[in-house]
């Protein structure tokens, strides 16, 4: 009697559970609905207001991406996100024309990372030829904000897309990224990949032998 009695109670307690994420969920909705129309009704004024709300409604709608207990919060939130992606690349082009290191960094990095998560695996948010520069310019605001790890992120994403415009500076920050986290097995890759695509570049061949002599 006692063993069903504990099962009835963690059942309980379950469904209780559920149901607090569920209005949880809720209220994260509502609240990022209600930062969604404010960016609505500023949107075009170029303004602080706009951008906040903007990305306030990201913020929101993306941590309801996990939120299993309240699917139907799951999919508003989805798509309105897929709505959202667009004027998340042009605020990113935005504050990067503007110089604008910190708002540049925050919304280029909302704008690669989105797509990756598992909600969008099925492509809908599509980038276009303007990508590989707002990724490396993202990765260049996070190097001045000495954040590393998105900042190497970044330059192995520009890496990735093929775009060759800018692909020997990311292998000189990545360079230097690794060197200055004594990452020397990483540091040693980005070299020999250097060598064999620049192999004119001395100062590759330089930086791999003094990292076989420290080493």
């Amino acid at each position: 009697m006692k063993h069903i009695l504990t099962v009835l109670l963690l059942l309980a307690l379950g469904s209780t559970v559920t149901v607090l994420r569920a209005q949880n969920s809720q209220e994260l909705l509502a609240r990022a609905n209600q930062q969604y129309v404010l960016y609505e009704n500023a949107k075009g004024d170029n303004s602080t207001e706009m951008y906040d709300h903007l990305y306030q409604s990201y913020t929101l709608y993306s941590s309801l991406l996990d939120a299993f207990a309240d699917p139907n919060a799951m999919e508003a939130a989805r798509n309105r996100l897929i709505q959202i992606y667009p004027a998340l690349k042009n605020a990113a082009m935005f504050f990067s024309n503007m110089n604008n290191t910190q708002m540049a960094h925050q919304f280029g990095m909302a704008y690669i990372l989105l797509p990756k998560n598992q909600a969008f695996t099925g492509g809908e948010l599509r980038t276009d030829e303007v990508y590989p520069q707002i990724v490396y310019n993202t990765g260049i605001s996070a190097y001045k904000q000495q954040n590393m790890d998105d900042a190497m992120l970044c330059f192995t994403e520009y890496l990735s897309t093929g775009e060759p415009d800018r692909a020997k500076d990311c292998i000189i920050f990545l360079n230097m990224i690794y060197m200055s986290r004594h990452n020397y097995a990483e540091q040693e890759k980005i070299l020999q990949r250097a060598i064999s695509e620049y192999p004119n570049t001395m100062d590759f061949y330089y930086n791999l032998i003094n990292l076989y002599i420290s080493t």
